[in-house]
């Protein structure tokens, strides 16, 4: 038998045994599942209804007490419902018996239990509902009784007491029968479980068995199998052996016609033959050896003869593959972990040629050539090279072609290092042109300071040729205009330090004589002086510029006079001459009344014109010793030094008002104009620069706040100034603590009454200070500049409050939010908008910014521009106070606005003055005719609101809606409606 089919009958052999096995014990296991599973399923559907009729009888027993107690404290509605709960409990325990019933019939079915078991178990389940119904019955005849007892008689009482306690006996006797009920079926449980464990252990018996059969023939059919291949397999493993270790001798014998006979034939043969290769082998070996010997002399003769030149030698191959490389090659090429070798020499090298003649050619073009055979050799050139490791090198280099049996066997590359030599000469050219080029002058001069060479930008600053100067010293740069001293410290210092730089006037070829930034260095060899280098250049053009910078920076560049650097800097002056002479100094700050108003109706221009001779006006009454400086806009300051009489003090004012009652005229049109002056003095009001100055500016205040033109500082202005300070203190905190507080005042619709948005007002209640106006900290924050940060976060806050609102399902509400002027000019307000709207999820059109006339009056134009660009993204803009301001209707036409607000002024007097009421009802007619909205603010009694409404305003905000209120009081009004204001 082949050996192939041993092994086929043993594995079917073994295959059937373990399919026998596993078929019987699988079977055994099955039907004892099924059984088992047959009865636990029905004893399971006994305990669970016998739990579910428990359940149900205690309920009714719990409701009958429960009801018996209510209607003893007649609740009569809780004594109806125990009732009905007690009737539910005993309609649910007859259907739990029903079911009761089906489910064990069903289950008895599916388990395949005989007709006899079956009856006997649904007899038994039948005699059950009998004590059940008996049961359901009296209780139905207790609720009933109950019903009809009366708590207050003590027959009735007594007598449902009595049926109540034979109807507890019953439900009592029911409830045993049940936990019997229950016990039995716990035990046929058990007794189930037993059976099935026994079952299992029969199953274990009888796998085991028929395991242990398995295992002894699965043993003795390995043997048989191990037997029948071990032995001539053993044999063939020898005979392999023998050969291996070069024994060609006769094998065993292999007379049988098997596998491993046939075999061993084969290896017989395969001897035969490599024992006659091997006698040939040796012979070969023996001759190759000789003329290896000789090969390997020549050899290394070349080789040493390579590794000692001092030139770069590497040589190509005719498939363009380096073959080999010397030392010498590898060190200039940076080749240290042999790269070149056995690789194509174009993939990391490339020789760009240098020559002129020969910049055209790409890259190895004359190591190219060589290699294919166009010329036999290249001429030497110099080339650009990068090394392997990336630094650029320069090298002087020939490629000569290979011969060998008149074929061409590659190519010999020779190079040397050209770097050093091609950098010097680099060198050499740049510095030339350098020299030639550069346009300071520069003159070299010998040892003995005698010129030698100049380049042509000293003949261009001095006129001075080269001819002129050559050994000569450079006596036209060292002038006669510095002292003996001057240049005795310069040449100590030179050959001190090796250089010296500074400022020398020196003269041109024409005898001019001109500023001149000279820069001298010495050159030393074997530490001799052997040249000096002079580099210089005319610095005539820096000085004057400077002259005119620093002219510039201390005046004012409209009027000429000094500026507000230049005032505080002789203030402070006149300050400490005055303190140390115990004199007085006035200080006077001047401001323009209504400027604006003039640039505003005639122009910047006549503005400017305007500035210049009110300047020139108020120069004529100065005396030498005063100063008048132009501080900025159309504010203007006077010092006044050496005042010992107030009299004399009150005659320079008169003379500086009189500058204002003369005529002023643009265009020849007179021009009214007049100023507000703050006088303070040193040291009564104030002992330095900044307490002097903001004196000075609080009487200003003062005066244009009591309409007067002069105020002199008191002291009770100290206090004002000082709760000044401290509230700007105070204003700094809560602006970087989030003290301050948005309120929020509804806008309603006249015609519903119904909300449609808020304005956003600000609101501080300091801890000490109390509640501060905004009329009083609004103005403040402009002034210091927290205006803009305290802005941001105005503009913040409410897109935050509407994206909740919004949330609420408020979606087309909006938020109006007050701008300063500063914060409509600045460059951050409209990143500041886009971040609040996509911080706070809501859309443009939930946003509304109110600007004021003023604010728009200052540049039209621009205003234009920013209202253009929030229009378009979809942002309402109002014009608030409107009619308070100077805008002309041509302006108000361009307005890219949506809403104008009446100010509440008009408002206030619609019921009492008929030129408001006339005012208010143009106002919103001119409006609805441009297509824009209408609020009208300050709405406070029913008069006010029933005008607006019928002259059909489009939305009312005051206190007769609601005062101003906190974000959480907001959200509540919403919720509300003000028809009944209506």
């Amino acid at each position: 038998m082949k050996l192939k089919s041993r092994l086929i009958h043993s594995y079917m052999l073994v295959a059937l045994l373990a399919s026998a096995t596993g078929g019987l014990s699988y079977f055994y296991l099955l039907q004892v599942k099924i059984n088992t599973q047959a009865l636990f399923n029905i004893e399971l559907v006994d305990i669970e209804h016998i739990h579910s009729i428990r359940f149900l009888l205690q309920k009714a027993k719990s409701n009958i007490r429960e009801a018996q107690v209510q209607r003893n404290r007649d609740n009569l509605q809780a004594e109806k419902y125990a009732i009905g709960e007690v009737r539910y409990a005993l309609s649910q325990l007859h259907f739990v018996h029903q079911a009761w019933l089906q489910n064990v019939k069903q289950g008895m079915i599916e388990g395949g239990v005989t007709d006899e078991e079956m009856s006997t178990k649904l007899a038994t389940l039948v005699q059950l509902g009998e004590p059940i119904w008996q049961f359901i019955n009296n209780s139905f005849s207790l609720l009933s009784l109950l019903e009809s007892a009366d708590p207050y008689q003590m027959d009735a009482v007594q007598e449902f007491n009595g049926v109540y306690a034979g109807w507890l006996e019953q439900s009592k006797t029911l409830q045993q029968l049940l936990d019997t009920k229950k016990g039995i079926a716990e035990q046929k449980v058990n007794a189930s479980l037993d059976n099935f464990y026994s079952s299992l252990d029969k199953a274990q018996g009888i796998y085991l068995g028929v395991l242990c059969s398995f295992l002894v023939v699965s043993l003795a059919v390995a043997y048989f199998v191990t037997r029948s291949i071990t032995y001539p397999l053993s044999r063939v493993s020898k005979y392999a052996e023998k050969l291996a270790n070069s024994d060609f001798g006769r094998g065993p014998n292999f007379s049988s016609k098997d596998e491993f006979s046939r075999l061993g034939h084969t290896l017989e043969l395969l001897a035969d033959e490599v024992k006659q290769q091997k006698s040939l082998m040796v012979t070969e070996i023996e001759q190759r050896k000789i003329s290896e010997a000789d090969v390997r002399h020549l050899c290394e003769f070349n080789q040493t003869l390579l590794n000692s030149v001092a030139d770069g030698i590497f040589g190509i191959g005719p498939d363009g593959y380096v073959r080999f490389i010397n030392p010498s090659a590898q060190l200039l090429l940076e080749d240290k972990s042999n790269q070149l070798l056995g690789n194509p020499y174009n993939e990391h090298l490339s020789f760009i040629d240098m020559d002129g003649h020969a910049s055209h050619l790409k890259a190895n073009s004359l190591i190219d050539d060589v290699l294919y055979n166009k010329s036999t050799s290249s001429k030497r050139s110099i080339a650009k090279l990068d090394t392997l490791s990336g630094r650029v090198i320069y090298v002087e280099y020939q490629a000569t072609a290979l011969q060998q049996d008149n074929h061409s066997a590659g190519v010999v590359v020779v190079l040397r290092d050209y770097s050093l030599k091609f950098d010097y000469e680099q060198e050499l050219r740049l510095t030339a042109q350098v020299f030639d080029t550069l346009s300071e002058a520069i003159i070299v001069t010998d040892s003995k300071n005698r010129c030698i060479k100049v380049n042509p930008a000293f003949t261009i600053i001095t006129g001075f040729t080269e001819g002129d100067v050559i050994l000569q010293e450079p006596n036209f740069i060292f002038t006669d205009h510095h002292t003996h001293l001057f240049y005795k410290t310069l040449w100590h210092n030179l050959y001190a330090e090796g250089e010296w730089q500074g400022e020398i006037w020196s003269k041109r070829e024409n005898g001019e004589m001109f500023p001149a930034w000279v820069k001298i260095s010495v050159i030393k060899h074997n530490a001799a002086i052997t040249h000096h280098v002079i580099t210089f250049f005319d610095i005539s053009e820096q000085k004057e510029a400077q002259k005119q910078v620093k002219f510039l920076s201390m005046r004012d560049l409209l009027t000429g006079i000094p500026n507000r650097s230049l005032f505080q800097s002789r203030l402070k002056n006149r300050i400490l001459s005055a303190e140390k002479s115990q004199q007085h100094v006035a200080l006077i700050v001047l401001d323009l009344n209504n400027f604006k108003e003039i640039n505003n109706q005639y122009g910047l221009v006549a503005g400017d014109s305007l500035l210049k001779d009110i300047a020139a006006a108020l120069g004529q009454v100065l005396s030498p010793q005063d100063t008048l400086a132009r501080l900025g806009g159309d504010e203007f300051a006077l010092v006044v030094p050496n005042i010992d009489q107030m009299n004399a003090l009150e005659d320079k004012v008169a003379q500086i008002l009189d500058v204002f009652k003369q005529r002023l005229t643009w265009a020849e049109e007179a021009v009214n104009l007049s100023a507000s002056l703050g006088i303070a003095v040193y040291p009564r009001d104030g002992d330095s620069l900044e307490s002097l100055n903001s004196a000075a500016h609080f009487a200003l205040q003062q005066a244009k706040m009591l309409g007067e033109p002069v105020s002199y500082f008191h002291q009770d202005m100290n206090l004002a100034i000082e709760h000044k300070k401290q509230l700007t203190k105070a204003l700094n905190l809560a602006v970087a603590q989030n003290q301050l507080k948005l309120f929020y005042q509804a806008k309603v619709l006249p015609s519903t009454g119904s909300i449609v948005g808020f304005e956003a007002l600000i609101r501080w209640q300091h801890e000490e200070l109390g509640f501060i106006s905004p009329a009083e900290f609004i103005p403040l924050a402009e002034e210091t500049g927290l205006i803009e940060p305290l802005g941001e976060w105005i503009i913040l806050e409410a897109a935050r409050q509407v994206g909740e609102w919004v949330k609420l399902g408020h979606t087309e509400l909006k938020v109006a939010v007050n701008l300063s002027p500063k914060q409509f000019i600045s460059a951050r307000l409209a990143q500041v908008i886009a971040e609040s709207i996509e911080n706070s999820g809501i859309k443009p059109s939930n946003l509304e910014l109110e600007i004021t006339e003023s604010m728009l009056m200052e540049n039209v134009e621009s205003a234009i521009q920013v209202m253009e660009q929030f229009s378009r993204q979809g942002i309402s803009i109002s014009l608030d106070d409107f009619g308070t301001g100077y805008s002309s209707l041509s302006y108000l036409k361009r307005f890219p606005i949506h809403t104008l607000k009446i100010d509440r002024s008009f408002v206030a007097q619609l019921s009492s003055d008929n030129d408001d009421a006339k005012i208010v009802a143009t106002i919103i007619t001119m409006a609805h005719t441009l297509g824009l909205e209408v609020v009208a603010e300050g709405v406070e009694t029913k008069e006010q609101m029933r005008f607006l409404q019928g002259h059909q305003c489009d939305q009312l905000q005051g206190y007769y809606f609601s005062r101003p209120v906190s974000a959480l009081e907001a959200t509540e009004l919403l919720n509300r409606n003000f028809l009944t204001l209506i």
